[in-house]
C-alpha cells in the first residue's frame, strides 16, 4: 500500500486555505505535528489532511475516498 506524502503548502492549497493559518495551528498545537519528517520538513499523510481539514471546517475530497471522517471537531 502506497501512501502520498504531501507538504504543508500542497496541505494548505488542497484544503483551501494560507499556508501561514496552517502554521500557526501546527505551532500553537491546535493540529497534532504530523508523525513524520523528510529532509527535515513536516510530511503529511492522509489522516494528518483529514484532521487538518476538521479543524478548518473544510470539505476533503481525499477524506471521502479514505472513508475517514471529515465532520467539524470540537474545539
Amino acid at each position: 500500500m502506497q501512501t502520498s506524502l504531501l507538504s504543508i503548502s500542497q496541505v494548505a492549497v488542497l484544503i483551501g486555505i494560507r499556508k501561514h493559518r496552517l502554521e500557526y495551528a501546527l505551532a500553537e498545537g491546535h493540529v497534532p505535528e504530523p508523525k513524520l519528517r523528510f529532509i527535515g520538513k513536516r510530511a503529511l499523510d492522509p489522516a494528518d489532511v483529514c484532521a487538518i481539514a476538521s479543524y478548518f471546517r473544510k470539505e476533503n475530497e481525499q477524506c471521502k475516498k479514505e472513508g475517514e471522517s471529515c465532520s467539524a471537531s470540537s474545539t
